[in-house]
């Protein structure tokens, strides 16, 4: 998985299982050009991807549709 998208902060959080919820939508959009997915199943991975590092975020229905609209 390349994540050319993310800022080296971002990656270093990354790398060390300290993401934000703000990184969510730039890991998702990662996702989306390297696998080639739509923007819902991006957000998906990326949020399966957080969850096996230990990181659980629980988007309300809003917040997932807002990030949906950003990647």
């Amino acid at each position: 998985m390349k994540w050319d998208l993310l800022s080296q902060e971002q990656y270093y959080r990354l790398c060390n299982c300290s993401s934000r919820r703000a990184d969510i939508v730039p890991i998702a959009k990662c996702y989306k050009v390297e696998k080639g997915v739509s923007a819902d199943d991006a957000l998906v991975l990326a949020l399966e991807h957080l969850d096996m590092n230990g990181q659980f975020f629980d988007p309300t229905t809003e917040e997932y549709n807002k990030m949906l609209n950003q990647i």
